[in-house]
């Protein structure tokens, strides 16, 4: 692991290695694949050679190109193989950096060290990544107060960590379900944080202009 959970990261560095025996498989039959390209274009151009002088009958010249031609299509085979598994077919290594795609802060974290990882289709992600310099408070209006409320109107927000600062944001979307318990709606407010004080989790009072 080369981050955790809470670090700020940024956009290309690198957050975890991993060991994969399945890459290390594929890059093994990429170097056998570029072996055999290489004895098949060696044949052919003997092959030409010989031919020219009449040496050998045109259908062994083209067994050559034919043998030349399967190489070719394994190579490319096997080196899109080790590209859709992370790897790089100019830099051979079954050891796969995961990237952060973007700058953040890491807000979840599903990957310990020496951890085994699965494919994506059964596994949950191993990082979450969120951009905090501008973030949503979510409220609860109740149902008798929605009429009041509209789209793009000013909000001011209070934080039970600073009881003594005032935020100011916009209403950004209300949804349009209504919880049958609560008899509320949610609200959702966004709002720049540019100093990064506002934590996932908070509680908050919200104030509609």
């Amino acid at each position: 692991l080369r981050a955790k959970l809470g670090d700020r990261v940024e956009q290309g560095q690198t957050l975890v290695v991993i060991s994969s025996p399945d890459l290390s498989g594929a890059i093994q039959n990429y170097r056998h694949a570029v072996a055999d390209e290489v004895l098949a274009r060696k044949q052919l151009d003997r092959s030409k050679v010989l031919f020219e002088h009449g040496s050998i009958a045109k259908k062994d010249l083209e067994a050559a190109e034919d043998m030349e031609d399967k190489a070719e299509v394994d190579l490319g085979t096997t080196a899109a193989q080790v590209r859709m598994m992370g790897g790089d077919v100019d830099r051979p290594t079954p050891l796969i950096e995961l990237k952060a795609p973007i700058s953040g802060t890491i807000v979840q974290q599903g990957v310990t060290m020496a951890a085994g990882v699965k494919s994506p289709d059964n596994a949950p992600n191993l990082f979450t990544i969120a951009d905090l310099s501008r973030v949503w408070v979510l409220c609860d209006v109740y149902e008798n107060d929605l009429a009041r409320v509209r789209v793009g109107e000013a909000a001011s927000v209070r934080l039970n960590a600073y009881a003594d600062r005032e935020f100011h944001g916009r209403v950004a979307n209300i949804s349009p379900l209504l919880d049958s318990a609560t008899r509320t709606a949610k609200l959702r407010v966004e709002l720049d944080n540019p100093q990064g004080i506002m934590r996932m989790g908070m509680f908050a009072t919200v104030d509609l202009v």
